[in-house]
């Protein structure tokens, strides 16, 4: 057959449309290729400490001719899945992301991102398309708060821990009320220190604190205070340079990067950073040589006070009480232990959903004649196998406090060896719960040695509008209610006496059938229970009662009434 060249330049035409369709069709079934160029790196050192914060970047280039659109890119934390990024890059571009990772425990962390986890996309060449970071994070320095300051000549010293909630309380107690207990938790340079550290535990920068106070033989005075968690310098020194008085300055101590302030003529004040702690250092010096920078700077030794050490040896119990001052079912913000030349104290804060609590137990120098001491307790008295305990409130005296809903008593306990303090900060509606638990907190110590037997010099005492019938209380049971009272007839007749009724307000309807006859000149006891709830009366040093019978004298009957003073309780 022969073929035309019209034919022959047909079937080439229709040649070239179906590679061309081909291609077209084939095309449409092949993915395009990427080309990404993925890279991360740290901000911060390859060697962390426990609550640093490690800040990374992460690059991503797109290499390739095709543009990106939505790619997946994802961190992850030894090899588990910690971050997604969704990103789209043009052709020829990059872009940038950053996270940051808190380190709360040490160890070893590897960080990796990976372009394209899930091989979505043709990408050339994936080796290029993930990168890795390792992260060092050293156990930080064991804490020794003696290890900064000197430690030759002390006179007294004082060792405490204590978390965020623990450093509120301290600050709440100590602004309120006058504890000793609680001045030396919280630094010395009038109030600088307790303003730092209200401030940076209020924003949640602390996790948890050890710090120190040393008192010298010759008047100098360090306060030491290590804290751990969010908190930099940089904290510090921004507060201090928010008094209008102090001078805030940055300064280098032997390489390493301090911030500097005089707070006032006689101290001085340092932070800075150190193997895992802020560091707070205050220094106290009347004759003016010296500051805290020159004490960073002479590297004391890290031997603890002999101070501790010989008291320690003399007193072992108190050391031994030391995070076992609390209630059962607490939990512990803070824990103490206080020295001086001659004598020893701990205390622990502890606090439930509700309330607050500090136990204190202080060696006594001397031991004490319990039963040549005269105590007088100015609120309720709670008997214990070997003697008592006293609740008292305080009354606030520093700082002004509107609209208070709670009270702070104070129980305390004089042992032949030993005293003993339990502060209770409390809603004011628990507060008769709290003031009669307090024995339990005591009997729970087993501490050897008998009791003080508490007096009050508030007297129980009782009385009717019936000349010459007297009266007396025996008694009050406030487990049971049960008031038990003794009458006295000193007239000349039969006195009768029916339905005594104790009541907690004059306005309560309740009938008692409690009754008894006296005769004339002798006594009798009666028995009744109280009606009605005891007004809430935190470590009040009494408690009144309104009481009514029905008297028969000479065949006369009339109604008459009577109250009652109960001043201790048990």
């Amino acid at each position: 057959m022969n073929v035309t060249k019209k034919e022959l330049l047909i079937y080439a035409i229709i040649a070239v449309v179906v590679v061309v369709g081909v291609i077209i069709v084939a095309g449409l079934f092949i993915s395009p290729t990427y080309g990404v160029n993925v890279s991360m790196q740290t901000l911060s050192p390859s060697i962390a400490y426990p609550y640093q914060q490690g800040s990374f970047l992460i690059f991503v280039n797109n290499t390739g001719s095709t543009n990106i659109d939505g790619m997946i890119v994802a961190v992850y934390l030894n090899s588990a899945p910690l971050h997604d990024y969704q990103v789209s890059v043009p052709s020829g571009k990059s872009v940038v992301m950053n996270f940051t990772y808190p380190f709360m425990l040490s160890g070893n962390y590897s960080f990796q991102v990976v372009a394209d986890p899930g091989n979505v996309l043709n990408v050339v060449n994936r080796n290029h398309g993930s990168s890795a970071v390792q992260v060092t994070v050293k156990p930080a320095q064991t804490p020794d708060i003696y290890s900064g300051i000197p430690n030759n000549g002390i006179n007294s010293t004082e060792s405490f821990t204590t978390g965020q909630f623990g450093l509120l309380e301290s600050i709440f107690i100590n602004t309120r009320y006058n504890f000793s207990e609680f001045d030396h938790m919280l630094g010395l340079g009038d109030n600088v220190t307790k303003y730092v550290l209200a401030d940076v535990t209020y924003a949640g920068t602390v996790a948890n604190a050890n710090g120190g106070f040393a008192n010298y033989q010759n008047g100098t005075k360090v306060y030491s205070m290590w804290m751990q968690g969010s908190v930099t310098p940089l904290d510090t020194y921004t507060i201090l340079s928010s008094f209008s008085n102090i001078h805030a300055v940055n300064k280098s101590v032997d390489g390493m990067a301090v911030t500097f302030a005089k707070i006032n003529a006689t101290t001085s004040e340092c932070t800075f950073y150190d193997r895992g702690w802020v560091k707070l250092l205050e220094y106290y010096n009347n004759s003016l040589n010296g500051t805290c920078a020159s004490m960073v700077q002479g590297g004391y030794s890290s031997t603890e006070s002999n101070t501790i050490v010989s008291l320690l040896k003399k007193y072992p119990d108190v050391g031994s009480y030391q995070s076992k001052l609390i209630y059962p079912g607490t939990n512990i913000s803070a824990s103490a232990l206080i020295a001086t030349n001659n004598t020893i104290a701990s205390f622990d804060m502890f606090y439930n959903h509700t309330s607050s609590f500090v136990g204190y137990i202080k060696a006594n120098s001397n031991p004490i004649n319990v039963s040549a001491v005269n105590a007088i307790c100015d609120g309720p008295v709670y008997p214990l196998s070997n003697g008592s305990v006293c609740t008292m409130a305080i009354v606030q005296t520093r700082g002004t406090m509107k609209n208070v809903t709670y009270v702070l008593l104070n129980t305390t306990q004089f042992n032949e060896n030993y005293t003993l303090h339990l502060y209770s900060i409390i809603n004011s509606t628990d507060t008769f719960q709290y003031a009669g638990a307090a024995d339990l907190f005591f009997a729970g110590l087993n501490v050897s040695g008998p009791n003080v037997l508490w007096n009050s010099h508030i007297k129980n005492t009782c009385g009717f509008d019936v000349t010459g019938l007297g009266c007396n209380v025996v008694g009050y049971n406030f487990s049971t209610d049960e008031m038990s009272l003794r009458f006295t007839n000193d007239l000349s007749s039969q006195v009768q006496l029916s339905n005594v009724t104790c009541l907690t307000r004059p306005d309560l309807v309740h009938t008692s059938v409690a009754a008894v006859s006296i005769m004339p000149r002798s006594s009798a006891n009666v028995s009744t229970v109280c009606f009605g709830s005891l007004p809430v009366m935190g470590g009040a040093p009494s408690y009144s009662y309104y009481l009514r019978a029905n008297t028969l004298i000479n065949g006369a009957t009339s109604n008459t009434i009577g109250n009652a003073t109960i001043a201790n309780v048990g």
